[in-house]
């Protein structure tokens, strides 16, 4: 059973270009530095003239078995607001809910 989850709120950044982290519900992942770490990024998109993309966390080990979380490219919009409808309607997919159960678990192993 998948649960209706939203975007539980969002930081903006100017450095030089928009940046939009997105943090969503029931999320609670955070880097060694003790620092939260978004599901999402929104960013200008300048490869695709004025568009936004929309990033996603995913983690990846290093040869020494570490954590890290890199935010590849999903796709792009014409606004933020579409970025975010995306992304709110991404979040409730099943599938994308297991995905960050299984990044939770992973998260939860590596403090160990």
């Amino acid at each position: 059973m998948i649960e209706t989850i939203d975007i539980d709120s969002t930081k903006i950044t100017h450095n030089p270009l928009y940046r939009e982290e997105v943090y969503i519900q029931y999320d609670c992942i955070y880097n060694d530095a003790g620092i939260k770490v978004p599901a999402f990024e929104i960013t200008e998109n300048l490869a695709e003239g004025e568009k936004y993309r929309v990033n996603a966390r995913r983690q990846q080990y290093t040869v020494d078995n570490q954590l890290l979380y890199i935010f590849p490219y999903i796709t792009s919009f014409n606004t933020i607001d579409e970025c975010k409808q995306f992304i709110f309607e991404y979040i409730n997919q099943s599938v994308s809910q297991a995905i960050f159960d299984d990044q939770h678990r992973n998260a939860l192993e590596a403090m160990k």
